[in-house]
């Protein structure tokens, strides 16, 4: 094997594991955010809190974000594979 040889295997496993990593990340972060939808839902039809829910002020109920650490609006996963 000489050096191109081993360049190109180094960077065909890079681009690889990459992508199968991205992938990982991507169908965690649905999962996640299908599960926090569900919760909200369930919340909104079937929770105790339903009228004072219901009267809430979104800001308040949207302040969730800065209780639950790593969930943001802004944040924005990135996929850097190229």
């Amino acid at each position: 094997m000489n050096f191109e040889a081993l360049a190109n295997q180094i960077d065909a496993i890079q681009h690889t594991l990459q992508a199968q990593a991205a992938h990982a990340v991507n169908l965690a972060l649905t999962a996640r955010n299908w599960l926090i939808g569900y919760y909200i839902v369930e919340f909104e039809q079937n929770g105790e809190d339903r009228a004072a829910y219901k009267r809430a002020d979104r800001t308040q109920v949207s302040g969730v974000q800065t209780v639950v650490s790593g969930l943001s609006s802004t944040a924005k996963f990135s996929n850097t594979v190229s």
